[in-house]
């Protein structure tokens, strides 16, 4: 009776229904095999979302006084950076892009809010399936490259493994709503199954920074699964806190980490030793990154220049540059480009992600999955990619408005 309901329901999608259906089928199996393709299927799906907006007049409701407001200054901030960066034009074409996927992902958050319950489920279901679907495959891209050895295509990297990366973080930020589809449905069994798996598997691929993500994910969800109203409250406000004092805490973590990685503690500050252990790199690139961004801690050092820092190609003990691309760090990146204005900026976008208008409102569920996936962003941008990497904030954008699908009734 309900496989008949569902192809019921599947019968009156319309093309851009099933354009959208497929967006989210493909997105977590793209995060695995071409992660730069993500950016294509944000810009399909906020084309959907616009052209339903449109036939609906939505997009004053959409685009609220205060939002638009906000982004604004917040671009402003960017332009004006882009000008005392070394490349100004890379800055203002960044600043401009940024800005197009921001409007899709607004487009595409209303979108999914306001589709018809019928619907949400089915794109849910396939956006579950296709997760885990993923994951099956970078279980079997482990075996191919890690166990027997033969690379399913031609990969040149010193670490072959680190080919799985990208789409690993993708899955991991998409776990709360595996888990919330599986407790819904009262496989409970499935949700710690699944969880084992990608904590062996980020063991597996040897990363320190996928095991910390799953392994908080899950503590979470089996902490917060029940009631989960006050955990925005709670990790907005820590991590608002965390971002804020950067400038402060961020020196005083690295020597800390120094004092536990370094073999030999007194000298545990020099920049040209190399730190033992899997953190070793990040420490280099961290500690380098924190040293400019002190040099300049208001105004930073302008929008998109970390890969042209004084000093940042200069090689360490283990032939790798200071800083390459990035830090690796999104609060730091901030703060080394854009400062403390920057830093103040991030805050109200962590306070009002983790709390939007009418979250009071939202059903347990939704406000699980969706406290859980913004904290899954915020930990994976803390130790990964580049902040500005458009696929990346692709992969944001669609992982933080997929947990519209839980939202019940109208935006």
């Amino acid at each position: 009776m309900t496989t008949e309901i569902r192809f019921a329901n599947m019968t009156q999608f319309r093309p851009l229904d099933w354009a959208l259906l497929f967006g989210f089928v493909l997105m977590p199996l793209l995060a695995v095999v071409a992660h730069k393709a993500l950016v294509v299927i944000l810009i399909c799906l906020g084309a959907i979302a616009l052209i339903a907006a449109v036939n609906q007049s939505k997009l004053g409701v959409i685009f609220a006084r205060r939002s638009v407001l906000f982004c604004s200054v917040g671009f402003a901030w960017l332009f004006l950076t882009s000008l005392m960066s070394p490349d100004p034009m890379a800055g203002v074409l960044k600043s401009l892009q940024i800005a197009a996927l921001g409007v899709l992902y607004f487009l595409l958050t209303w979108h999914l809010r306001t589709l018809p319950g019928d619907k949400k489920a089915l794109v849910i279901a396939a956006l579950v399936m296709s997760t885990l679907s993923a994951i099956v495959l970078l279980v079997l891209g482990y075996f191919a490259i890690g166990v027997v050895g033969q690379d399913m295509i031609e990969i040149r990297r010193a670490n072959k493994l680190t080919v799985l990366f990208p789409g690993f973080v993708v899955a991991a930020i998409l776990l709360p709503g595996v888990f919330g589809f599986l407790q819904q449905k009262k496989w409970s069994g499935a949700i710690w199954v699944i969880a084992a798996v990608a904590i062996a598997l980020s063991f597996a691929i040897d990363s320190f920074t996928a095991t910390v993500l799953v392994t908080i994910t899950v503590i979470f969800y089996a902490l917060f699964r029940n009631d989960p109203s006050q955990l925005p409250r709670i990790l907005a406000l820590v991590l608002v806190v965390v971002t804020i004092t950067l400038p402060i805490s961020m020196p005083l973590v690295l020597d800390r980490v120094a004092v536990v990685f370094v073999e030999d503690e007194r000298v545990s500050t020099d920049d040209t030793t190399p730190v033992v252990g899997s953190v070793s790199h990040h420490y280099q690139v961290w500690r380098f990154a924190a040293d400019r961004a002190a040099e300049r801690p208001f105004l930073g050092w302008g929008f998109n220049s970390s890969r042209t820092l004084p000093g940042g190609h200069e090689l360490m003990a283990e032939n790798a540059e200071l800083l390459p691309l990035h830090p690796h760090n999104a609060v730091l990146q901030v703060w080394l480009e854009l400062g403390v204005p920057g830093l103040v900026l991030l805050c109200f976008v962590l306070w009002r992600t983790f709390m939007p208008t009418g979250w009071q409102e939202f059903n347990r569920r939704e406000l699980l999955i969706r406290t859980l996936t913004v904290a899954a962003v915020f930990i994976a941008a803390s130790a990964t990619f580049g902040i500005w990497q458009s696929w990346w904030l692709s992969a944001i954008a669609l992982a933080l408005a997929s947990t519209s699908l839980w939202h019940k009734g109208e935006a």
